[in-house]
């Protein structure tokens, strides 16, 4: 009876150490899921942005988003300094918020 009551003990903490563990991984696949959507409202400001400048904003988002595709750091911060020009001759804030969240989303990931 002792050995029962023992192993079913053994179950139940290994069940609430699943448990706890199964929590903690649902919690990191969310904050990596609102970090991956954080930069929708940016996108959306951006192409609420002046149609005159359509095919501008166009460019400015697709170098922005090449910057998560670099193999490096390096590239990344390279890249990220290229936009951060463009922006500064033409950008808004928007786009300046949306490059800064795509480097770190890049930074966090490698």
């Amino acid at each position: 009876m002792i050995r029962k009551t023992t192993k079913a003990m053994e179950n139940v903490g290994k069940l609430d150490r699943d448990s706890k563990k199964a929590n903690i991984e649902v919690l990191e696949v969310l904050k990596r899921i609102e970090m991956n959507t954080a930069y929708l409202k940016d996108v959306v400001d951006l192409l609420n942005t002046n149609n005159d400048h359509q095919q501008e904003l166009n460019e400015m988002v697709q170098d922005i988003l090449n910057i998560a595709k670099t193999p490096d750091k390096k590239e990344a911060q390279t890249r990220y300094r290229s936009v951060m020009k463009k922006i500064g001759d033409f950008g808004t804030i928007a786009t300046s918020t949306f490059a800064s969240t795509v480097l770190q989303f890049f930074m966090q990931s490698h």
